[in-house]
């Protein structure tokens, strides 16, 4: 009796395995063909077949970040938004789905989001100079130069102390 348990959970474990691997295949497939659309000019093409393998894969980040693309390609910035953002939620830590994010903030003039974004970035990628000029500027956007002096402070620590630093944070220094 137990032989036979053993035999059916092999069997169901590796039927679900094949299930799997099936739908994996499906989803690769699918995503292959919406890229080509894409590449091919066929936004709507590929914004259909995106959205089917989000109904495969509802978490993939890559398929997001393609449909926020394309949203933004039929101009409809609203959906681009909502798939980036969703796919910064489910992966944090993705600097270039950030990075996107921000852009499009940016071209919205949404700075206030755009600036909370870019300093999660430069909490998540302190080795990253752009990441830093790119506060340092928005802070410049906003007169905020007692921020801008952390900032600076943080790009001396990365890159080192210079006199062009050093005359930035004088001349901040001087408007505070």
């Amino acid at each position: 009796m137990q032989a036979l348990n053993r035999i059916i959970l092999l069997w169901v474990l590796s039927m679900s395995f094949f299930v799997a691997s099936a739908q994996q295949t499906k989803f690769d497939y699918i995503f292959q063909e919406a890229m080509r659309q894409k590449l091919a000019n066929k936004y709507d093409a590929a914004i259909d077949l995106f959205d089917y393998c989000r109904q495969l894969d509802p978490y993939s980040g890559a398929v997001l970040y393609e449909l926020s693309e394309l949203y933004r390609y039929v101009k409809n910035d609203s959906l681009a938004i909502q798939s980036l953002e969703f796919a910064c939620k489910l992966y944090p830590e993705n600097y270039w789905y950030k990075n996107k994010l921000v852009s499009f903030y940016l071209e919205q003039r949404r700075t206030d989001e755009a600036l909370k974004n870019v300093e999660d970035m430069a909490r998540l990628f302190p080795e990253k100079g752009e990441v830093l000029m790119m506060l340092l500027e928005l802070y410049e956007n906003k007169n905020d130069y007692a921020n801008m002096v952390k900032v600076l402070d943080k790009i001396e620590v990365t890159q080192g102390k210079s006199e062009q630093l050093s005359m930035e944070k004088f001349r901040l220094f001087l408007q505070m």
